[in-house]
């Protein structure tokens, strides 16, 4: 059954029909322009207090919050998301527990690559709150989160190979569908069930905020910089970070105080700094080794960094004179 399921959510959508467009038009995953947008749960739940969406795939959603619990469940493949600045990735059968006011966003996702929303009415919960073991500081947290007490917090369930909440939540997105009169009473049934369940699984829960992913971003970066300053290029290092390129962008210019391209120059100057105080090569070829075949450019460069010529920078070395920095 969970198979037919998700050949029914691969079915593209007119969001990710509009997004592929704007790609293929703009080169940009993002067609959004403000950051930090607040989701009101009366812009998705017309009537009763649950909706169930798929995530659009194939563009970058920029940072957002909501008035309203979310639950984000991976019904295939992996989901990549940033949550309160730190990236975290979700697997299949995993679940997402973002509380009102947590702020995310979403780096695009591929064709197999299926995200469910569950957007919850704090209310929708109200009368599994008797029926749950509190005991615990996870279980309290959990409990506040769903009752929209927890202003800004959210829960990873790391559970993609427990079959038996992956039956619930089966039996969920198959009562959602009815949408009968009974359906709704089945959906807090089954999520009082769900609930229990991953409670008794606490040691697979972990907060959100485990991985550091600025720090991720700087390592990665400058270890990318360091092998690959003569042909490296920011569209290749948002690809192997699977990150959007202009959201990366911002981030290094962030987190560094430069521009990907300073980086660059700065390692490529560095290296002709190496080879003039270490070789006798020709200053020529050590501009097209760093990666300039403009040697006028090279030289231009050279003096902005250093604060004179590659040869007053040789000589200088070689007469010790010390240079500027």
């Amino acid at each position: 059954m969970i198979e037919k399921i998700i050949e029914k959510y691969k079915e593209k959508n007119d969001d990710e029909i509009r997004a592929i467009h704007h790609f293929n038009e703009t080169g940009n995953y993002s067609n959004s322009k403000d950051d930090a947008q607040v989701m009101n749960a009366k812009d998705f739940i017309t009537s009763g207090m649950i909706v169930i969406r798929k995530h659009p795939r194939f563009c970058y959603i920029k940072k957002h919050s909501h008035n309203y619990l979310e639950i984000n469940y991976v019904l295939n493949g992996e989901i990549n998301e940033i949550l309160d600045g730190n990236k975290v990735t979700l697997k299949q059968g995993e679940l997402l527990f973002l509380s009102k006011n947590s702020q995310h966003e979403f780096l695009p996702a591929g064709e197999n690559d299926l995200l469910l929303n569950f957007i919850i009415l704090p209310e929708f919960f109200d009368f599994l709150f008797p029926f749950i073991d509190i005991e615990g500081n996870l279980k309290k947290f959990l409990i506040n989160l769903l009752s929209n007490k927890e202003e800004s917090n959210s829960v990873i369930f790391r559970v993609g190979d427990n079959k038996q909440i992956q039956n619930i939540i089966e039996n969920i997105l198959l009562s959602y569908e009815e949408k009968d009169e009974k359906s709704n009473e089945l959906l807090r049934q089954y999520f009082l069930i769900l609930i229990n369940e991953l409670l008794r699984h606490t040691e697979r829960a972990e907060e959100s905020k485990t991985s550091n992913y600025d720090s991720i971003i700087l390592f990665k970066t400058y270890n990318y910089i360091e092998n690959n300053y003569t042909e490296g290029s920011l569209k290749e290092l948002s690809s192997l970070l699977n990150d959007d390129y202009n959201y990366l962008s911002k981030r290094i210019k962030k987190l560094t105080g430069f521009s990907f391209q300073t980086l660059i120059e700065k390692e490529r100057i560095k290296a002709s700094k190496i080879l003039l105080e270490s070789t006798d090569a020709n200053i020529n070829d050590i501009a097209y080794h760093v990666g300039y075949n403009n040697l006028t450019f090279f030289y231009n460069l050279f003096k902005k960094y250093v604060g004179m010529s590659p040869l007053e920078y040789r000589n200088a070395k070689m007469n010790n004179l010390k240079t500027i920095d």
